[in-house]
Order: C-alpha cells, then sequence, then structure tokens
C-alpha cells in the first residue's frame, strides 16, 4: 500500500477531493498532503448555491489532526466559483472553513481540549499554537452567540472571577435554567459586581 493510498483511505476526503501526494520528513515528525479535486461544480461559501468555476488560489496549508504523534498538513489549491448572486467568491471546501489554516477536525479536538484545561496547556497537547487557539475560541464562541440569537434569560445568575494576580476581576452572568447541559454565559466584562451587575441588568431587559 502507497503512502497515497493510506492517506486517501485515513483522511477519506469527500468527493471530489483526492489525495495526489505525500511527503514525510525524514525525522518522521511531519506529514504533508497534497489534495487535489476532479472536475466538479463547486458551491458558493456565501449562499451555498453551486457556481461555475473561475479559477484556483495559491495553495493554502491546513494544519489537520496528528498522524501517530506526526504533525500532519493538507495542501490545496482552493476554487474560486463565479456566482451569479455574490461574483468571484471562494468555493466550499468541506474539509476546513474559509478564512481558517485548520480543518474541522483539528479545530473540534482543540475546543474539546480548551473544554477541560487551560489554553496553555491545550496547546501543549494539540500541538496547535496560544494565537491560534485564541482566533479558534474567539470564533467558537461567536458561532454559540449567533445560534443563541438576542434573547436574554428570565432568570439571571451573577459570578465574580477573579484573574491573574493584583485584584483584577472579571463579572460572568449566566442562564441558570435546567435546559442546558451547563449554566450557559448570557453576558461578561471585566470589573466587579456591584457596578457591573447593573448594567447587565439593562442589557438584559
Amino acid at each position: 500500500m502507497t503512502l497515497e493510498t493510506f492517506y486517501q483511505r485515513l483522511l477519506n476526503p469527500p468527493h471530489p477531493w483526492k489525495v495526489s501526494r505525500v511527503e514525510m520528513s525524514e525525522d518522521s515528525s511531519r506529514v504533508d498532503v497534497w489534495l487535489k479535486h476532479e472536475e466538479y461544480t463547486f458551491l458558493c461559501s456565501e449562499c451555498h448555491r453551486k457556481a461555475p468555476t473561475y479559477d484556483h488560489m495559491p495553495e493554502r496549508v491546513f494544519q489537520h489532526l496528528d498522524t501517530c504523534e506526526s504533525k500532519t498538513f493538507l495542501h490545496v489549491r482552493l476554487p474560486r466559483v463565479d456566482c451569479p448572486e455574490h461574483g468571484v467568491k471562494q468555493g466550499v471546501f468541506p474539509l476546513a472553513g474559509p478564512y481558517r489554516d485548520v480543518t474541522y477536525k483539528l479545530e473540534a479536538k482543540c475546543i474539546q481540549v480548551m473544554e477541560e484545561c487551560d489554553r496553555t496547556a491545550a496547546a501543549r497537547i494539540t500541538g496547535v499554537t496560544w494565537e491560534r487557539l485564541g482566533t479558534i475560541m474567539q470564533q467558537a464562541v461567536d458561532r454559540g452567540l449567533e445560534r443563541r440569537g438576542k434573547e436574554m434569560p428570565s432568570v439571571l445568575g451573577f459570578d465574580e472571577k477573579q484573574v491573574f494576580s493584583g485584584h483584577r476581576y472579571f463579572t460572568i452572568v449566566t442562564d441558570p435554567s435546567g435546559s442546558h447541559r451547563r449554566c450557559q454565559v448570557a453576558w461578561s466584562a471585566g470589573g466587579r459586581l456591584p457596578s457591573l451587575s447593573r448594567g447587565a441588568s439593562r442589557t438584559a431587559v
């Protein structure tokens, strides 16, 4: 079995993507996998409608889940489509988002790890940089807020956390209702409870 066949089975990229080339570093610490696609009508990343291919972007590199402790990177020339409604846009790539440099699977793993430990430890465990983990965390929060919508809970829970040193505090407002597996954060800001609770109450009304 060739490396290309092995990674085709391991990654199982959705149609029309296929593994075209694989290179491994001499010390086996890094694996680079190149993907190419067959002729295909891709979807516009804005409206998810089919559109003809316009051209291809320069090669991009996405960090993926490690392979047997070897850092794994996917190399792709993403197509751009000529959407009748939105003009020339990047086509949908099923393995990663349009403005990310990690795959969906690695992003999900990073979020899972950060739920169990701090970002510094998560960077050590996942091999993803501290700065990149911050971006992943912020994007996850933004997606959660978008799904939640603007409706505020009828009951609010207030918590005050000390962060770092020098008596620096952070106030967190949560939804303590039983509708979620955990308390859901509704609002947060730097500062202590007495002054911030009034602002949070006004926001919730």
